[in-house]
């Protein structure tokens, strides 16, 4: 039944990104006709910038998330309930100081930042409304943590399904009505208002019945302190992974002259788009993980099939990529070709594993792979550099190589602490 579970949850994150990835282009389409070249670039400026918040979190949501979910399966005991009911208080307290933080921090910097081009657009009241729903949607995460915590994922997936297909809907409605830039605080209103709805009436009934009382402030900083290691050595892994997919590119524009990096950026996003599913596809399974963790044997287990089902479906999407290419469709004639294109393809699988078991790892409270993720994204980062300021592919095939070196190295450190774990469970 878990098995079952596991599968559909998997199967609506997989139409979630799924919404995403062809609603991508379709919004785009419709920008592009209705909005000026300014609006445009403010656009994409807005987005941008709000994506500080992933490095203000840096991969805590995901720590409290498998923290809250180890206790959640252990709340049978008073000392389970009294540490579940710690950390609940201690997710909406972090969550209130990091959308406070993020707040500001997006609001200053952003206005000045636009305001250092000279553009002829009403965009500070749509910014300001902007900053303030995402202040407001950084504080509905908890609850979005707590419902996968809580065992209730196919129920947290179908939210965000429906809250996503909304998002788009009212978007492309409202810049074909001619919002403008108020389309984009719509929506975002809109959508969230529906994720906070549906989140808070399911969260509601459950907080009931494991009857969490306790203060709002209670325990905090022990709860702190139980995971500040924990949360460090996640922002290790955030960063290096943040690097590899963000650095590369700019490295790209830096060295390279301008017809080349746009062709690599684009490729670069599409392959990084293919990542970015099967990583979904995993990270819907974790607290499936955190609750087999309980019995390792079973949890390893659907870790395998998971992990295999997540690489076939990355080389089949970029073996699907390659074929398109191949009858040459004008959609991805501006992509990089011949054999630099299937370098790029095999570094991306071959860096896919360290993500998958790093995120994996977290499960059993451990962060036991994130130097691991360091050393493959950073060395990537490097010789794809040197591979710019020289323009030559062959420090890019170099980088394969170094790949295989750490995920050789990797693999036999993973081997050795699953066997660990079974020993001992």
């Amino acid at each position: 039944m878990l098995t079952n579970k596991g599968n559909l949850i998997a199967g609506i994150a997989f139409c979630s990104t799924l919404v995403r990835v062809i609603s991508g282009p379709i919004v785009l389409l419709v920008l592009s006709n209705k909005f000026s070249s300014e609006e445009l670039s403010i656009y994409f400026v807005f987005f941008s910038l709000a994506a500080v918040r992933q490095l203000i979190e840096s991969g805590a949501g995901s720590v409290l998330k498998q923290r809250l979910a180890y206790y959640y399966i252990r709340n049978n005991t008073k000392l389970g309930l009294v540490k579940l009911s710690s950390f609940v208080n201690f997710t909406f307290f972090y969550f209130l100081v990091l959308a406070t933080m993020y707040f500001f921090i997006l609001f200053f910097f952003g206005t000045h930042f636009i305001q250092s081009k000279e553009i002829n657009v009403d965009w500070k009241i749509p910014w300001f409304l902007f900053c303030i729903i995402s202040f407001l949607s950084t504080l509905i995460v908890p609850l979005l943590i707590l419902l996968d915590s809580f065992q209730k994922q196919e129920k947290l997936q179908k939210f965000q399904l429906i809250s996503s297909f909304t998002y788009t809907i009212v978007l492309i409605v409202t810049i074909l009505l001619d919002f403008g830039l108020y389309s984009i605080v719509i929506s975002l209103f809109i959508s969230n208002l529906i994720l906070f709805l549906f989140s808070i009436k399911e969260l509601w009934c459950q907080i009931r019945i494991i009857k969490i009382r306790k203060s709002f402030f209670s325990n905090t900083k022990k709860c702190f302190l139980d995971v500040k290691s924990f949360i460090f050595k996640a922002f290790l892994s955030f960063i290096s992974i943040f690097s590899f997919w963000n650095l590369i590119p700019l490295s790209c524009f830096y060295f390279t002259p301008t017809e080349f990096s746009a062709k690599f950026n684009l490729t670069w996003a599409l392959l990084k788009s293919g990542f970015y599913m099967t990583q979904v596809l995993n990270l819907s399974q974790v607290t499936i993980y955190t609750k087999l963790s309980l019995e390792p044997k079973k949890c390893f287990v659907r870790f395998s099939k998971v992990f295999i089902a997540c690489m076939l479906f990355l080389i089949f999407g970029y073996t699907a990529f390659i074929t398109v290419k191949f009858f040459d469709v004008s959609l991805f004639s501006g992509t990089m070709t011949g054999e630099f294109l299937y370098v790029l393809i095999l570094v991306c699988i071959f860096y896919s594993p360290f993500v998958l078991i790093s995120d994996f790892s977290r499960c059993f409270n451990n962060e036991f792979f994130s130097h691991d993720v360091f050393h493959a994204s950073i060395s990537c980062f490097v010789i794809f550099s040197i591979g710019f300021y020289f323009q030559s592919n062959d420090y890019f095939v170099f980088s394969i190589a170094v790949l295989l070196f750490f995920l050789f190295l990797m693999w036999n450190k993973y081997k050795r602490w699953r066997n660990a774990i079974l020993i001992t469970s």
